[in-house]
């Protein structure tokens, strides 16, 4: 599992409801989610993140989600050249090899949509604040 979903207080909140051992009765009509929840369970139960190096899952994602369905479909003949010509089917892996971005090319360009997307007033920003209403 990714540990992406940590910043996500709607997440957090979900999993400490669902790994409670106990369900709610009567939550605190002064206070909200988390606070609530613990207040009528008088605990919360804890997470333990365990993380890998960041490298290592990166280039590890880039072979399981790149490499491998890329491969996949340039051996059945499905991929094509930004110019349009089509990339015969049934070769090598090694054949394929030169139409592939390497794992520095696609890390620089997810560098520059994620710049974008998470600059002050981003589309990750106001998504975010859409929808866990935080600011």
């Amino acid at each position: 599992a990714s540990p992406g979903y940590m910043p996500y207080p709607s997440v957090i909140e979900l999993l400490v409801k669902r790994l409670s051992p106990t369900q709610p009765h009567k939550l605190s009509a002064d206070r909200h989610g988390l606070e609530a929840y613990r207040d009528s369970i008088r605990s919360l139960p804890k997470i333990i993140s365990v993380v890998r190096d960041p490298i290592e899952r990166a280039v590890s994602s880039y072979k399981y989600n790149y490499i491998v369905p890329a491969l996949t479909r340039l051996k059945r003949g499905q991929g094509m050249t930004a110019s349009g010509k089509q990339i015969p089917g049934g070769r090598t892996e090694q054949y394929y090899k030169d139409y592939l971005y390497t794992f520095e090319e696609l890390a620089s360009a997810e560098l520059v949509t994620l710049k974008k997307c998470l600059e002050p007033g981003g589309r990750g920003e106001t998504y975010s604040y859409n929808r866990h209403g935080m600011r």
